[in-house]
Parts: C-alpha cells; sequence; structure tokens
C-alpha cells in the first residue's frame, strides 16, 4: 500500500498512483513509457521524466484530461515534500526492537536493576531527532 500511518497522520509514499488519485480522483489509465507498468515508487523522478510519461487508455468519470507534466511535477514535490518531513518517523519506526524483546529488556532491567530499555530507546531516538 502506497499510504503510510503513524498515529493520526496519513501520507503517501510517492508513486505515480498516489499522484494521479490526488490529481484524478477515480480516473484509470495504464501508464505507458518511459516508467514500466509496474514501476511505481517514483522517489526519485526527474522533471524530465514527467514530461515523458505517458498515460494511456486514459478515463476519467469527471471528463477531465489527463494531468499535465507540470501538474503531475508540483504533484510530486508537494508528496515528496511531506514524505521527507517524516523520514525521521520511517527510521525510528525500524530501529525499535520488537515488542517482546522490549518486553524482555523491561523485565531483565527490573531484576537487574540495570536501564538496558531506557538506553536503547534513547539511543534511537537520539540517532533519529525529531526535525
Amino acid at each position: 500500500m502506497p499510504y503510510i500511518s503513524f498515529g493520526d497522520t496519513t501520507y503517501s509514499n510517492p508513486t505515480i498512483k498516489t499522484i494521479l488519485d490526488e490529481l484524478r480522483p477515480g480516473a484509470s489509465y495504464t501508464i505507458g513509457q518511459p516508467l514500466a507498468p509496474d514501476a511505481d515508487d517514483v522517489v526519485g523522478i526527474t522533471t524530465s521524466q514527467f514530461a515523458e510519461i505517458s498515460l494511456d487508455n486514459w478515463n476519467d468519470p469527471n471528463g477531465l484530461e489527463p494531468p499535465t507534466s507540470s501538474e503531475l511535477k508540483a504533484e510530486y514535490d508537494r508528496q515528496i515534500s511531506i514524505y521527507a518531513s517524516y523520514a525521521y518517523e520511517r527510521n525510528r519506526s525500524s530501529s525499535y526492537p520488537s515488542i517482546e524483546d522490549q518486553l524482555d529488556m523491561l523485565y531483565w532491567d527490573k531484576v537487574n536493576g540495570t536501564t538496558t530499555w531506557q538506553d536503547k530507546i534513547a539511543e534511537i531516538k537520539s540517532n533519529n531527532p525529531k526535525p
């Protein structure tokens, strides 16, 4: 799924689909050259590639034309900006030990009078600070 949720915040992992869904909700299409039909992740796509994207079999229930390369690029820039602003959450989330491991750390900290769990969580937060 190209959408990521943290608490009450949901944002997209920028893809051609999320860009088109935002610009032309409900439209159906196939993606032609230069992107392969299964090439969904567009993080890092160049400006010139937007001009080359071919949207074939375009059908918009509202009768709208396919978005221009300028519209695609502007929406891409917006989604990339949001995506980048949550990098710390994605990095932090993947760095945390599993719940089972954290509970084990807490148990042994209680038994041994240590701060292993607290130290690990502080390290993760320090290595992935909020902007």
